[in-house]
């Protein structure tokens, strides 16, 4: 199995851009082997909703660098690899972080494990496919809504699937990128 990196971010607001914890977990033969946790001052407000949701507030990201300041730091993990998500909100959320911030944009090599996990158990296919659902089914314990924590239940949730799926990571990234280029229209004459 190759080398892929999942990540989560938690956000301040609705604003997707407003990320204010990342956790990325870098696999290596099915096993995660490095973290990296950071939290991050998203120079906004929060709303308690989402410090209801994992914890987080103004006052704890007070003295956090801002996304820009470590951006060097999330493009050397980003760029090591396939990249995974529990969906396409993380995705979604650097990628506006990135156009907030003004830094130019690179095109990362993204999976949504949930979109794996979906095709591979058939009992996921429609619904039930969330992580703490997910994480509850497979006996696996972890802090929900933690970045780093996150990161790594779906990496895991992502190796068990290949582990059970008929494809593996690298089939699994040809097949979702040249389904995404054939609807753009990439490619054909």
């Amino acid at each position: 199995m190759p080398c892929f990196i999942s990540i989560d971010v938690e956000t301040a607001n609705n604003d997707i851009s407003s990320i204010c914890q990342i956790g990325m977990v870098r696999f290596e033969n099915g096993v995660a082997v490095e973290s990296y946790d950071r939290l991050i001052n998203p120079q906004t407000f929060f709303l308690g909703m989402n410090t209801s949701i994992h914890g987080i507030d103004a006052e704890m990201v007070r003295s956090a660098p801002k996304f820009f300041e470590i951006f060097d730091e999330i493009d050397a993990w980003l760029s090591s690899g396939i990249v995974t998500s529990h969906s396409y909100f993380d995705r979604s959320a650097i990628y506006r972080a990135i156009i907030e911030n003004l830094i130019p944009q690179k095109a990362y090599s993204w999976l949504d494990a949930t979109t794996i996990i979906r095709r591979t158990w058939p009992k996921y296919s429609k619904r039930g496919y969330g992580l703490g659902n997910l994480a509850r089914d497979f006996e696996i314990e972890f802090k929900h809504h933690d970045a780093c924590e996150d990161a790594r239940v779906s990496g895991e949730l992502l190796c068990k699937a290949l582990a059970d799926g008929e494809y593996t990571l690298t089939q699994w990234h040809e097949i979702l990128t040249h389904r995404k280029k054939a609807k753009r229209g990439v490619g054909s004459v």
